[in-house]
């Protein structure tokens, strides 16, 4: 069982760790995904909650919007770790009747937190640029398909046509849900128009 000190020297130095390796990190994510660190369940959830919570904050700041700077606070890292929760359970059963292999269940979640590291700090920006989006999941899944075949010995080409197969599902939910923003978008437009002429012919008429 994972132990975890709570004494302020250890706190310290688990804080400038996880800051270290995340620089590394980024400075090769293929490198890193082949040399994933060994760290403990409390290490991982942290690592997710604090940078997640980062990147909600300062996608809020740049949208200039309250409540989107108190949701991605809060409630993006509660999302996040549940996401790769529940994507750590499919890719673990996903291996082990289609590939036959037991995975450890901390081990793919451990790969799935350190993929999706690209596509959190991408999301800082999609309020801008929505379609980056897109390359931050992409980016996730050949992490994903370059730690799962250099860790597992899982074979790229299955690897690669599942994740295509992934990446196709996601691009046609995201197409629909942006097409269906759109329409909402469109029909609020509509039903605040017809209000604001309504309120300039009241002001002309009592004039």
């Amino acid at each position: 069982m994972d132990k975890v000190e709570l004494s302020p020297e250890m706190i310290k130095h688990e804080i400038l760790d996880t800051i270290r390796v995340l620089i590394e990190f980024f400075r090769n994510p293929i490198v890193g995904m082949q040399q994933l660190p060994d760290w403990p369940w409390a290490k991982l959830v942290f690592l997710t909650g604090a940078f997640s919570a980062t990147c909600g904050l300062l996608s809020g700041i740049l949208a200039g919007d309250l409540l989107t700077i108190i949701n991605g606070f809060i409630a993006f890292p509660v999302a996040t770790l549940l996401m790769l929760a529940i994507f750590s359970g499919l890719f673990y059963y996903i291996f082990l009747f289609f590939y036959r292999q037991e995975l450890p269940y901390k081990k793919i979640f451990q790969h799935l937190v350190f993929a999706s590291l690209p596509a959190q700090a991408l999301s800082t920006i999609a309020h801008f640029i929505p379609p980056i989006t897109l390359l931050g999941v992409a980016v996730t899944l050949l992490l994903l398909i370059v730690g799962f075949s250099s860790n597992f010995s899982i074979p790229r080409k299955p690897l690669i046509k599942l994740m295509s197969g992934l990446f196709l599902i996601y691009v046609l939910i995201w197409i629909g849900n942006s097409i269906s923003f759109h329409h909402r978008k469109e029909e609020l437009r509509k039903l605040h128009k017809p209000k604001a002429a309504e309120e300039i012919l009241r002001k002309e008429f009592a004039d």
